[in-house]
């Protein structure tokens, strides 16, 4: 069986992205300044983020943990849930992250919960188990996401 073999390229900035695209990406991954780990990082503006996917590519993923809190479901084609367990979550991003307990308590209780995000999901990814399952669930979803693309286009 023949593979297509696609690039997915991080793009820090608005440039980041153009660059990336130039260099042949086929998908770019990208954040906001007030969304997950690149919270500090140099980032994407919303209306920078806006510019991008109004380039018209057919896939662009944006990693925006607060996506529903701005209403940004409203912008986009679907919208994919990651749902792990809280205990599960807080010894991750603890370990990952060095927080606290209370700091990574903290931010999930900025978040709207998870269990009214899933009433918003065209996709569940569920990270309770190993990293492979979690990787099959997305290529899986990521195939049937591409399929819909290619109806709609047709």
């Amino acid at each position: 069986m023949k593979r297509n073999i696609e690039l997915l390229a991080p793009a820090g900035s608005y440039e980041g992205f153009e660059a990336a695209l130039g260099a042949g990406a086929d998908a770019v991954y990208v954040g906001g300044s007030m969304f997950g780990a690149r919270a500090y990082a140099q980032n994407f503006t919303q209306e920078e983020l806006l510019k991008a996917q109004e380039e018209g590519h057919d896939l662009v993923v944006l990693d925006m943990p607060l996506l529903l809190e701005i209403s940004w479901q409203l912008r986009v084609e679907e919208v994919w849930i990651v749902k792990v367990p809280l205990e599960m979550q807080i010894e991750r991003v603890t370990l990952r992250d060095g927080f606290t307990r209370e700091q990574v308590l903290d931010r999930i209780h900025k978040q709207m919960p998870t269990d009214n995000k899933l009433n918003y999901a065209d996709v569940i990814i569920d990270n309770s188990r190993s990293v492979e399952d979690t990787r099959r669930q997305v290529r899986e979803a990521l195939a049937k996401a591409k399929e819909r693309m290619r109806d709609v286009g047709d």
